[in-house]
């Protein structure tokens, strides 16, 4: 853990066999360098998965914290936000609807929701994740516009009864009174 304040962390991890790691989902700064995995987590819910991947018009992948890929392929159910994405085996306790226009939504076995968003094209970042027990306990993630068409992760905002709705402290410059935000600030 790089950073813990108000029970939200940022980490990273490195790896000697891919130094790349941080690199691996399109359009996305690595927060720490290209070698670095980054993954942030609040003490309530959390999500280990960082990002979707369009890879045709009926495949994408999702991309957890650590760059590793879990393929999924367009079933013929559903349509619009509610299509059904059928992943690869060993991955059948995962759950993903929705499509390039409405972002997607990946609900885990044990009930934890994330919520992805992006542009049509991709890719598609982490919006929220809400673990069991409801939205009062979702942590919301923001990114800012960078260059090339990239974006990079801003705030990581924690649950707290203390604001409502929550995503207020993801506008502005300055979080309100009250927020529970892990903010990260790039050098020039």
């Amino acid at each position: 853990t790089d950073a813990s304040f108000f029970g939200i962390s940022l980490s990273r991890t490195a790896r000697s066999r891919d130094p790349l790691a941080g690199t691996r989902v399109a359009n996305q700064v690595a927060p720490f360098g290209d070698a670095w995995a980054a993954g942030g987590v609040a003490e309530l819910p959390s999500t280990s998965w960082k990002a979707i991947n369009l890879t045709g018009t009926a495949a994408l992948t999702l991309t957890d914290t650590d760059a590793n890929n879990i393929s999924f392929t367009k079933s013929t159910v559903g349509t619009g936000a509610s299509t059904v994405w059928t992943p690869e085996l060993g991955a059948e306790d995962l759950q993903l609807k929705g499509d390039a226009a409405n972002g997607f939504t990946l609900t885990e076995s044990d009930g934890t929701v994330t919520v992805f968003s992006g542009p049509a094209t991709g890719p598609y970042t982490v919006a929220s994740s809400t673990p069991p027990g409801g939205p009062s306990n979702a942590t919301l993630y923001t990114w800012q516009p960078w260059t090339g068409g990239s974006s990079r992760l801003s705030r990581i905002i924690a649950p707290t009864a203390a604001v409502s709705p929550l995503s207020t402290c993801g506008s502005g410059a300055t979080p309100a009174n009250g927020c529970r935000v892990l903010q990260l600030n790039y050098a020039a």
